[in-house]
């Protein structure tokens, strides 16, 4: 059990009036979280271990504006639980969405297994730790910031 489902069952539990609301893949994840990678002139891959199983997405401003709406009217939000979602996509239509949209800029799906996508992330992680090493050695205070 997750942490989300072990405070949602302590809140139904203590009585706590809540407003449940499960937020979905946010597309701006796709240039920031999961940011293509460079393969060549003009040519990026989009290496996401989702296979071709479309998902559920939502943009963080529609996000915030359904969020808004359950606080401006807890009368009728309070008790409930809701699930957005603004479209059902799969990497392959983010890379071909990006293609038309970055034109002359060309995206494409990198099929990629979880293995291989975890091992990326170790990569990067230990770079991150490193670059924070390498800043702290030249300032101890600019640890902070990073």
């Amino acid at each position: 059990m997750d942490a989300k489902a072990i405070i949602d069952d302590y809140m139904t539990k203590i009585g706590l009036p809540k407003t449940e609301i499960s937020v979905p893949f946010f597309f701006e994840n796709i240039l920031s979280a999961f940011k293509p990678i460079a393969a060549g002139q003009d040519t990026y891959k989009l290496a996401i271990p989702r296979g071709d199983t479309a998902m559920d997405d939502i943009s963080v401003a529609q996000c915030n504006t359904i969020v808004v709406s359950t606080q401006k009217n807890p009368h009728c939000c309070i008790g409930k639980s809701w699930s957005m979602s603004a479209a059902q996509l799969t990497i392959h239509d983010y890379a071909t969405i990006l293609s038309q949209r970055r034109h002359p800029k060309a995206f494409r799906y990198s099929q990629v297994r979880l293995p291989s996508f975890m091992s990326l992330c170790t990569k990067k992680r230990r770079w991150q730790s490193q670059r924070k090493k390498r800043i702290a050695t030249l300032h101890p205070s600019m640890a902070v910031f990073i």
